[in-house]
């Protein structure tokens, strides 16, 4: 029988029970890992350097928000920020930067991935077409033979 961690055997005594599962304090864990993904968006981290964080609003990004620090508040008059950042350490100035967890539904998402796409398409159709402006062509390196795509045959 295979030996389990703690961690493994935490985990099945909470099952069933309604408790969240604890996770020990030195258990290795990403700083930035999202655990309460909310169903039908897409979450990103943002830094707030150079216009990132309303560049992202006007694409449609949304600021998410803690919502255990909310419950903690609820009926203070504390009007702390609830959005969700960490430190991610200073700008060119010297001013400490953060990163702000945001999202956007999915459906934004998958259309900008397809307009991204679109764009690498037509830079992949110039390239094997040989069509590809380049505004420097001095500085650029075509081999004496020209380009050529060889395609791979499907075995």
């Amino acid at each position: 029988m295979a030996r389990q961690t703690r961690e493994q055997k935490t985990t099945e005594t909470r099952e069933g029970t309604g408790r969240r599962a604890r996770v020990p304090m030195n258990a290795m864990q990403q700083k930035l890992q999202v655990r309460n993904k909310r169903s039908g968006y897409v979450q990103r981290w943002f830094n707030d350097d150079h216009g990132r964080i309303a560049q992202a609003k006007a694409a449609g990004y949304e600021f998410v928000e803690d919502e255990s620090v909310k419950a903690e508040r609820a009926g203070s008059n504390n009007e702390s920020d609830d959005r969700i950042c960490f430190p991610a350490g200073t700008r060119r100035d010297g001013t400490p930067m953060n990163t702000f967890l945001m999202e956007i539904p999915e459906e934004f998402y998958n259309e900008d991935q397809l307009a991204k796409q679109h764009s690498i398409d037509q830079v992949d159709e110039a390239i094997k077409g040989g069509t590809l402006d380049i505004e420097d062509p001095e500085h650029s390196y075509v081999p004496k033979g020209g380009i050529k795509i060889k395609r791979l045959s499907q075995g």
